[in-house]
């Protein structure tokens, strides 16, 4: 529950490391980083102020940590706008300013940023600078804009970010189809999910190292295309995906915990190849035209902790729960 710093915090010129999680009190954040920055802004590297009540914008003076390689700021009350000088920052790696109410627009700055991880998700950011300064992000690993207001076009920008390995633009307003090109990318993390997306998704199976693909919640039609087997994790749900499932044959690897095709056009029979699915635990088929009877590989499951086969109820709201 403490109310925030003394202002001679800002004077310990060896911190290198401070948190301030999961406090209680109201504060301002502006007069928080205020009082860090003496001689503690020239060497603070790390700052963990996550789960708090700060409130305020991130402000201009945050240009004084200039040492700074990781901001976290994660599920907080902060508002108002996030300051320009925080993409110039030389040292700064990684950005977690989520959950917040921080709006506007993001600057035009941001392509001057070195960072490798940004997460932005969460706040009611109105959408991006021009397709050239996003695309100077050529550091950029892992990126996550969920719930910014990126719509209604698909961001071609992404494109150019030949370093990005996770992408999260779930419920961004976007309605538009995707760009061929864009299914080039190698993605160990995509989430795609609730948007309006158009368009037949190609062969996936080039993406070898993926772990996680969410594409539900979208417009998305035609086959399931072939998918890599590295998956843990598949949301192909309310789209209108059409024909068989035969698909799931190829995903051989046995890490898939999580596949879910539900709401979808979905038809022909349940394809006995569910041997290897050893660590499944969530099976989703329902809201689909799947006939014939269960393959006996169902029996294999031994993981399995949730099984929709429905066509009707209110299973898939407890699934998203699970």
């Amino acid at each position: 529950m403490l109310d925030g710093i003394p202002k001679y915090l800002g004077n310990l010129s060896s911190l290198e490391y401070f948190a301030f999680d999961n406090n209680s009190a109201v504060v301002d954040f502006p007069d928080f980083l205020s009082n860090l920055s003496g001689c503690t802004a020239l060497t603070l590297q790390e700052l963990y102020a996550r789960r708090n009540q700060f409130k305020g914008s991130l402000p201009d003076f945050i240009q004084n940590f200039s040492s700074l390689s990781f901001l976290g700021l994660l599920d907080n009350h902060m508002n108002g706008t996030i300051s320009e000088k925080l993409w110039e920052l030389p040292n700064l790696k990684e950005i977690d300013v989520s959950q917040n109410h921080l709006s506007g627009a993001i600057s035009e700055n941001i392509g001057k940023s070195k960072a490798h991880i940004i997460n932005l998700s969460k706040n009611p950011l109105q959408g991006v600078p021009s397709t050239d300064h996003m695309s100077n992000l050529s550091y950029v690993e892992h990126l996550d804009l969920s719930s910014c207001n990126l719509g209604p076009h698909f961001p071609k920008w992404i494109q150019k970010l030949e370093n990005l390995t996770l992408l999260d633009i779930s419920n961004t307003r976007i309605s538009d189809a995707v760009p061929p090109q864009f299914w080039n990318m190698q993605f160990s993390y995509l989430n795609l999910s609730s948007n309006n997306i158009s368009g037949e998704v190609p062969d996936l199976s080039s993406f070898a190292k993926s772990k996680l693909i969410d594409l539900s919640s979208n417009s998305f039609k035609g086959p399931i295309p072939d998918l890599p087997s590295s998956l843990a994790l598949l949301n192909l749900s309310r789209n209108k995906f059409s024909g068989g499932i035969s698909f799931i044959c190829q995903i051989v690897d046995g890490l898939l915990q999580f596949l879910d095709l539900s709401h979808n056009s979905l038809t022909g029979q349940i394809p006995d190849c569910l041997w290897h699915f050893k660590e499944l635990k969530v099976l989703n088929l329902g809201h689909n035209s799947l006939v014939g009877k269960l393959p006996p590989s169902i029996g294999s499951l031994i993981e399995l902790e949730r099984l929709g086969l429905h066509e009707g109820g209110d299973v898939h709201r407890k699934f998203a729960k699970g």
